[in-house]
């Protein structure tokens, strides 16, 4: 006869006396299957009073019985022949977050870690002398909480290795998941294992971690003294959320031994910059943290000086337990020296080898770099030509000819020593995958005092190889027509110089004049752009202008006059802003001068000139305060001698909005704008963002005089409410705004829309 018990999480007592009991019971029937035989069942039977069967001596226990619920379980029994639960995959599946692999990515330098939530206090601000415990939030039912017991870690290490408790943690990761007792208890076994692992990375391998669970609502924590691992949580009081804390002493700090380094001594003269590089020293800290991050300086110095093909194994920490420290295996395998070679293009290329060595930030013979293979590749991409680029370095032949400027110590070689010579070279293959080619945009915007414009352009970037682009443009608008044609160079003769010929016919109608004009103009430029915002930026150039103007008003009112212009505008800014199209933070400065000729009854020298300044002040992520001032004036001739589209207008979506296009300024006797000689302007505004959505208020103010130089007098103001809709190219804005002083035929009302800031 046998019996079968199914035991499950009972009190301790509970569970003794039912082992007791199988025993005996089980000695009895073994005792009793030897005994009986044919011979003395007679003498048992009659000496022996009679048994009962063992069945009826436990009959809950029976395989068909009725199992019974316990009132002080918190844990339902299982269903035997029931799946697996989402729960325990769950818990299954989180073990392998928190494998060997993810402590070690966590442990990179480069691991991008959360902060700490705003209510465990800093780390560092603590006193180290003292145990510190921080509590991580109640989240469905428990919190989780570390208390350091000892003062072996550093306060900045344990903030590092609580960012990365909260981010590895098994009790963290499934804190919303519906959880039974035993799960927790696993989560906890996992979380203690990992914070083990954590105090390793820290260099403490002689950690000791408790989980200990206790009442949230308890007046004190549980100690080590009165709550064990096994106990702890069939003490709780029923229905009481839970506290899982886990006790913390690191041990002592082992520290760094021997350091071999591989052939890294094979550099000769650069060895001691790469050790001073590499940054670890017998005696210092076994922080894995700081050794990977001296890895990985090592391997960007070396490919920054010439060891293009420098190979660095994984370091190995070979560690002492008695004498508490760790010798430091780091194999590297710098190579040889190299010089930058030759570029190597395929058959029909899309960009030339000689062009792509114009545009490239070395020469032949340079030491190599790998810094300026990735910027050739960025530079390949910025031309608008290529969909993707590939650069595979392969080793050249040797090394042309040494130049004596590149024998003083590079930048970055420490001391005064000599780098080691390099007598071989490295060339670049680059394949271009080409991007389209053609472009077909289109623009359509209104604004008050402009009205309805659409505009529409085609061109080719590579119409004349290589980046030699044509454009062809048209705007059909209520005031405005006009045909032009674009022929740019990008990378002319150097890299990032552009030179740019615009020829244009337009027919302009505003209030304030009207003209038929032919335009040709021609510059040299520094252009900034998407991939490379420069910081600064700068074109000189010429203009030649034929135009037929009519003023609303003044001398020239009842008739037209022909103007022939020239003109040699230079322009130079500064841009100290983080982002072209919608900037959040920085500043930027721009002035313009363009010394012009008007050749009308007499020639009529003058200059025009302007300076243009902005702000973006961030008060957080999501309110920037921006801010915008332009200046500008004309010295040397009288209103009426410049032409009128030459003159300084304000008013408008991108001046003083409340206004008309163009409405502010000198008037003439109908109430029309004549322009004049000078201009300020002043703008604030606020852009607050609520996701893809924003506000913004603003306020402008300005005016145009008839002054040289702005006199900052009889200012006009306008206010207002924008709203933007953040896109993936860029701000869509529509501002609507009303004069705060407004003249007599000012509007009540303007509305402009466009894409990007106002400024």
């Amino acid at each position: 006869m046998s019996h079968s018990l199914h035991f499950f999480r009972l009190a301790k007592a509970r569970r003794l006396a039912l082992c007791a009991l199988t025993c005996l019971f089980s000695i009895l029937d073994i005792s009793a299957a030897h005994a009986f035989t044919p011979q003395n069942a007679g003498n048992e039977a009659a000496d022996a009073p009679e048994e009962e069967p063992l069945k009826s001596a436990l009959p809950e226990t029976e395989l068909d019985a009725q199992l019974q619920d316990f009132d002080d379980f918190g844990v339902e029994w299982p269903e035997f022949d029931a799946p697996q639960s989402a729960g325990k995959a769950e818990d299954e599946a989180s073990q392998d977050n928190i494998a060997e692999g993810d402590i070690a990515e966590a442990g990179s330098a480069n691991a991008q870690l959360p902060s700490l939530q705003d209510q465990n206090a800093p780390l560092a601000a603590q006193n180290p002398e003292v145990a510190q415990n921080i509590v991580r939030p109640t989240i469905n039912g428990y919190e989780i909480s570390l208390n350091f017991e000892d003062n072996f870690l550093s306060a900045k290490d344990q903030e590092g290795l609580v960012q990365r408790f909260d981010i590895l943690s098994s009790l963290e990761a499934l804190s919303e998941d519906d959880s039974n007792i035993a799960q927790l208890r696993r989560r906890a076994d996992r979380d203690r294992d990992l914070l083990l692992r954590l105090l390793r990375i820290y260099g403490h391998y002689d950690g000791i971690v408790e989980p200990l669970f206790a009442s949230a609502n308890a007046q004190s924590d549980l100690t080590a003294a009165d709550n064990g691992r096994d106990n702890g949580l069939d003490i709780l009081p029923l229905g009481d959320d839970l506290r899982v804390n886990f006790l913390v002493n690191a041990g002592p700090l082992y520290l760094i031994g021997d350091i071999n380094l591989g052939d890294l001594v094979q550099t000769a003269n650069d060895y001691g910059y790469f050790s001073d590089v590499f940054g670890i020293a017998q005696g210092d800290a076994v922080n894995s943290d700081e050794i990977i991050a001296g890895r990985d300086s090592l391997a960007v110095a070396l490919a920054e000086n010439g060891y293009a093909f420098a190979e660095i194994n994984d370091p190995d920490l070979v560690i002492d337990h008695q004498a508490r420290s760790g010798n430091l295996n780091l194999l590297v395998d710098p190579g040889d020296k190299y010089r930058f070679g030759t570029i190597n293009v395929g058959d029909d290329p899309l960009l030339s080898s000689r062009h792509l060595l114009r545009i490239a930030r070395f020469d032949s013979g340079d030491i190599f770099r790998a810094s300026r293979v990735e910027d050739l590749r960025r530079a390949i991409l910025a031309t608008g030509l290529a969909s993707s680029v590939s650069i595979t370095t392969v080793p050249g032949a040797s090394a042309p000819p040494r130049r004596e400027e590149d024998d003083p110590p590079r930048k970055g070689i420490a001391g005064d020593k000599t780098p080691a010579p390099a007598d071989e070279t490295v060339d670049l293959n680059i394949d271009i995958a080409a991007a389209p080619l053609r472009t077909v945009a289109g623009e359509a915007g209104f604004g008050t005092g402009q009205g309805f414009r659409i505009a529409a352009s085609w061109e080719h970037r590579n119409f004349f190889p290589p980046e030699g682009l044509l454009r062809l443009r048209g705007v059909l608008g209520t005031q405005e027509q006009l045909l032009g044609a674009t022929y740019r160079r990008n990378n002319f003769r150097q890299r990032d110089t552009v030179l740019n010929i615009n020829a244009l016919i337009a027919n302009i109608q505003f209030d304030a004049f009207n003209a038929r004009t032919i335009s040709l103009s021609a510059n040299i430029q520094r252009q900034t752009n998407l991939i490379f915002q420069k910081k600064w930026i700068w074109s000189a150039g010429t203009e030649f202008v034929l135009t037929d103007e009519r003023d609303i008003s003044g001398p020239n009112s009842d008739g037209r006059q022909t103007f022939g212009i020239a003109a040699l505008p230079l322009s130079l800014a500064y841009d100290g802003s983080d982002d072209l199209l919608n900037p959040t933070k920085g500043f930027r400065i721009a002035g313009l001068a363009s010394p012009e000729i008007s050749l009308i009854s007499g020639n009529v020298a003058y200059v025009r000139t302007q300076i243009d300044a902005s702000f973006y002040q961030p008060f957080s992520e999501n309110f920037i305060l921006a801010g915008r001032t332009r200046l500008a004036g004309t010295t040397g001739a009288r209103t009426f001698s410049i032409a009128p589209s030459r003159r300084f207008y304000a008013g408008g979506g991108g001046s003083v909005r409340g206004f008309g296009f163009q409405d502010i300024g000198p008037l003439d006797v109908n109430g029309e704008p004549i322009g004049g000689r000078s201009l300020a302007e002043f703008s604030l505004e606020a852009r607050i963002r609520f996701g893809d959505i924003g506000v913004v208020p603003f306020v402008d103010a300005g005016n145009v005089y008839s002054s040289s130089l702005p006199e900052f007098g009889g200012l006009r103001y306008g206010a207002g409410l924008g709203l933007r809709y953040y896109s993936s190219f860029g701000p869509l804005r529509l501002d609507i705004g009303t004069p705060i002083n407004p003249g007599p035929n000012d509007g009540i009302i303007t509305v402009f829309v466009s894409l990007g800031q106002a400024f």
